[in-house]
């Protein structure tokens, strides 16, 4: 951990509730970009992203930093978002919400692909996130981490409490099952760079 988060967190410990401030700040676009990426909805993934940092803040004095803040943070985030899914009886929908695609459609069109290949790439990235949205929990948390929030297997293994051997394999079944869901339609499936 680096020595001004320790610091930070000492202080915050110490009775300086402003300086929690600091790691919002720090980590607040990459836990609410992970809690969109879980949920897929953008509205929601603001709530959750602050439920995440409203109880980071409580407990606290419950981290020990034998793990990265930011392994810890993100870790709760995920615990956040599937009690979230779960009480909406849901799995993560298809597709980003309108105003992210169109914000991405536009991006993409100033750096000069093709209509057509924007619609192309629209629709397999579309079709990838369909079938993560069908995976069972366990296999789109582990993808979510690894291809879209670019954590090491060391990193994930500590955000979700597993050993690493059980993080590839994970990974390994997730991406069996997406290769199977996708046969003929996506047929790079291990080619994730789709999910960004």
């Amino acid at each position: 951990m680096p020595q001004d988060e320790a610091e930070i967190i000492r202080r915050v410990l110490a009775g300086d509730r402003a300086a929690f401030g600091v790691l919002v700040e720090r980590y607040q676009d990459r836990i609410y970009s992970l809690a969109c990426h879980l949920v897929r909805d953008v509205h929601a993934a603001e709530d959750l992203a602050q439920e995440a940092f409203v109880r980071a803040f409580q407990h606290l004095d419950q981290f020990r930093g034998q793990s990265e803040f930011s392994t810890w943070l993100y870790r709760i985030t995920s615990n956040v978002c599937w009690g979230y899914l779960r009480g909406q009886g849901r799995v993560i929908p298809a597709g980003a919400a309108g105003e992210e695609r169109d914000e991405a459609v536009a991006a993409a069109a100033r750096s000069g692909p093709s209509v057509e290949e924007l619609a192309e790439a629209e629709e397999l990235k579309n079709r990838l996130w369909e079938a993560i949205g069908r995976l069972p929990e366990v296999y789109r948390t582990a993808l979510v981490l690894r291809y879209v929030d670019d954590l090491s297997y060391a990193e994930m293994a500590r955000v979700l409490g597993v050993p690493v051997a059980t993080v590839g394999t994970r990974l390994y079944r997730a991406r069996e099952l997406l290769a199977r869901m996708l046969d003929g339609v996506f047929p790079e499936a291990t080619d994730f760079r789709a999910l960004q």
